[in-house]
C-alpha cells in the first residue's frame, strides 16, 4: 500500500514537471526600468521650456502626471492626512494656458536665481505643476514637497486658494508663490540633500518642542498680544511657533526640531532685503547669530547667498513696474 502510494505521488510530480516545462508564461516586464516621464522638445513655449529646463538641469517639470498612481509618481505620499494633487486636462486649451502662465513664472522668477550646476546637485527629480493641492477638503497649499519632488499649486483666474489670507488674484499669487517655492525647495534640500547646521540649531537647542510662553489675550488678535508674541519668540531666536500644537490658541510652543525653524529664516531671507530683516530682528542677539550662522553655512556649502534673492524681491516690491 505504501509502495503504491509513493509510486502514484511520483507519477503526479512528474506530470506536473512535464506540464510546467511545456508551458512558458509570458515574462513579467518591470515598469521600474522605464522613465516615469519622457521629456521631448517641441515648438510651443511649454514643451520647449520644459525640455530646456530638463536638458540644463536634469529636473523634469511635469503637468500631465497620473494622480491615481500617487505612490510611484508622487513620492510615496499615501498618508491619510497628506496633501493630494489634481491635474489639469492637457486637451483643454484653457488649462494649457494656465500651465503656460505658471511655467513662465517658474522659469523667470524662480529658476533664474539658481545656476544649472546647483540645480543638478540639489534640486529634486521632479517639479509637478498641479491644478490644486488639497489638504483635507480644502485647496489651501501653494507648494508641497516629498522625497523626489516639489509640487506647485498653479493659479488660474477666478480661483481662491484658501491660505491665510486667501489668494484670489494673480498679483497676490505671484510673490507668495515664489517666496513659498524658495522656502519649500530649501526644506527639501535640508531634508534630502544636506544636514542642517549645528552652528544654527545649537543656539535654540534647549527650546525646541518646549512651551515658550502664553498668549496675553485670547483669541490673541490684539496689537498687545502680537507684541507679546514677538517678544517671547524672538528672545528664543524664533520667527514663528508650532501652530499645529493642540493648545496653540493658548500657548506658544517652539518647533519640534530645527527644520521649520530654518524654513522660517529662509522664507525671510528670500522675501526681505538685508536691511529689512536686520530691522525686524531688532536687538535680539540670538536672532542675528542664527541668521549669520545659517546664511554663512548655506553659502559655504552650496555657493548660494540666499540674501541676494530677498534683496531682489524687495527691490521688485519698491519698483513694481520693472
Amino acid at each position: 500500500m505504501t509502495r503504491h502510494t509513493s509510486s502514484t505521488l511520483l507519477t503526479l510530480v512528474g506530470l506536473l514537471l512535464l506540464a510546467t516545462g511545456c508551458y512558458k508564461e509570458a515574462p513579467v516586464v518591470s515598469e521600474l526600468g522605464k522613465p516615469r516621464y519622457e521629456i521631448k522638445d517641441g515648438s510651443d513655449y511649454v514643451t520647449h521650456t520644459i525640455y530646456d529646463i530638463y536638458k540644463r538641469t536634469g529636473v523634469k517639470v511635469v503637468y500631465d502626471f497620473d494622480p491615481s498612481n500617487v505612490r510611484w509618481n508622487l513620492g510615496a505620499q499615501l498618508a491619510f492626512n497628506d496633501p493630494r494633487y489634481t491635474k489639469i486636462d492637457p486637451s483643454v486649451p484653457e488649462d494649457m494656458k494656465v500651465v503656460e502662465d505658471n511655467l513662465r513664472l517658474l522659469a523667470d522668477d524662480f529658476l533664474s536665481f539658481y545656476k544649472d550646476d546647483f540645480a543638478q546637485t540639489y534640486f529634486p527629480a521632479y517639479i509637478f505643476l498641479t491644478d490644486s493641492i488639497a489638504n483635507g477638503r480644502a485647496n489651501k497649499l501653494i507648494t508641497n514637497s516629498k522625497r523626489d519632488h516639489i509640487a506647485i499649486n498653479m493659479y488660474r483666474e477666478g480661483e481662491v486658494i484658501k491660505t491665510k489670507p486667501s489668494i484670489n488674484t494673480w498679483d497676490a499669487y505671484r510673490p507668495e508663490m515664489i517666496s513659498q517655492l524658495h522656502k519649500t525647495l530649501w526644506e527639501f534640500i535640508f531634508t534630502h540633500r544636506i544636514s542642517w547646521p549645528t552652528t544654527f540649531s545649537n543656539y535654540s537647542a534647549d527650546a525646541y518642542d518646549q512651551i515658550l510662553g502664553l498668549r496675553k489675550n485670547l483669541p490673541g488678535t490684539t496689537d498687545e498680544d502680537i507684541e507679546n508674541r514677538d517678544k517671547i519668540l524672538k528672545s528664543h531666536g524664533f520667527w514663528d511657533y508650532n501652530r499645529n500644537f493642540v493648545y496653540a490658541d493658548e500657548k506658544y510652543k517652539a518647533h519640534k526640531d530645527p527644520s521649520l525653524d530654518i524654513a522660517d529664516y529662509i522664507y525671510r531671507m528670500t522675501t526681505m532685503s538685508e536691511a529689512e530683516i536686520q530691522e525686524a530682528m531688532g536687538d535680539y542677539t540670538i536672532m542675528h547669530e542664527k541668521y549669520d550662522a545659517l546664511r554663512s553655512f548655506i553659502k559655504d556649502k552650496t555657493g548660494m547667498d540666499l540674501q541676494t534673492i530677498g534683496n531682489a524681491a524687495a527691490k521688485k516690491r519698491q519698483t513694481p513696474g520693472d
